[in-house]
């Protein structure tokens, strides 16, 4: 499985600059110092998913391409946009696409990488 880290971009290494972590759950565990309101906002992309067809048409186009590029083994695909239900590989790709300035970014990770990463960010228990 993976997981989407998302980051501020200061001149830091990245495993110092993790602000939340996605889960494959669509749980969201940000940062004990972090006051972006990160797990609020992303509590809301469900609900703008079903209620809005023109977003499920935006995304399931946009990623098509995104999810071929990167994940051509297929553990992500582009979402079908008549799913109300919104997908893992939708939520995803709204969080990289909202997530992708110049003052926070996201990116998607192994778990293997994503573990090494937070660990050396301090996010677990020696």
């Amino acid at each position: 499985m993976s997981v989407v880290l998302i980051f501020d971009e200061v001149d830091k290494p990245l495993a110092e600059r993790v602000l939340a972590v996605v889960l494959p759950s669509r749980k969201v565990v940000e940062k004990d110092d972090s006051e972006e309101g990160i797990t609020e906002y992303l509590g809301e992309f469900a609900d703008r998913w079903k209620d809005d067809e023109s977003l499920r048409e935006s995304v399931s186009e946009s990623s098509k391409s995104f999810y071929e590029r990167h994940f051509p083994n297929g553990e992500f695909t582009a979402p079908n946009p008549n799913d109300e239900e919104i997908s893992l590989g939708a939520f995803y790709y709204m969080i990289l696409q909202r997530f992708d300035n110049q003052a926070i970014g996201s990116a998607i990770y192994t778990d293997k990488d994503a573990k090494e990463l937070l660990r050396e960010g301090g996010w677990f228990n020696a």
